[in-house]
């Protein structure tokens, strides 16, 4: 645990510095009111926020730039609000093989508003090209993935919020705690 700090801080610097090309996109945010190492269960999921939350505008495109919107035939990886990247640790704490699904684990803000997880295929593997020492391969995957009984991942939860949302916090369904993401 840390080394997770440290590369973190990295990827935070990469993120603020690699923008180039003149674009008019504001700079990355990193959360610094996060509660980091706190930890939540349902029966079958144990998560635990591993680092202070970053809020971005773009999140990294094909040429391992990081703040370079992507070209990829899928989609575009502009945010419609603000994508918060929350580095989690996943454990499945069931007795059995299990699937995260997208809607198992929100944001939830003071506004009452509910934000899903990203789409695997597209978000997530432009973090992993990016941050590889960080994240791993693409096999690192936390969503809609099987996940043997204790096993444990950690990758980049990705949400698009609000712009304006306040107060956010991670939600693990079954669970009635939630981790405060900072951005206050």
């Amino acid at each position: 645990m840390k080394f997770i700090l440290p590369i973190f801080t990295l990827l935070s610097i990469l993120l603020a510095t690699a923008c180039g090309g003149g674009a008019d996109v504001p700079e990355p945010v990193v959360a610094d009111n996060a509660d980091v190492g706190a930890t939540i269960q349902s029966d079958s999921w144990e998560v635990t926020l591993l680092d202070q939350p970053i809020k971005d505008y773009v999140i990294d495109g094909p040429d391992g730039g990081v703040r370079i919107e992507s070209d990829r035939e899928l989609t575009s990886l502009t945010a419609e609000g603000v994508w918060i990247i929350v580095p989690i640790q996943l454990k499945n704490i069931g007795e059995e093989e299990a699937m995260l699904f997208q809607k198992t684990i929100t944001v939830a803000d003071d506004q009452g508003r509910t934000y899903e997880i990203g789409d695997r295929h597209v978000h997530h593997a432009q973090i992993w090209e990016a941050a590889p020492d960080r994240w791993g391969d693409r096999e690192n995957q936390l969503i809609q993935n099987v996940q043997d009984a204790e096993a444990v991942r950690e990758g980049p939860a990705l949400f698009d919020v609000a712009e304006d949302a306040t107060g956010l916090r991670l939600v693990l369904n079954g669970s009635s705690d939630t981790i405060s993401l900072g951005f206050d």
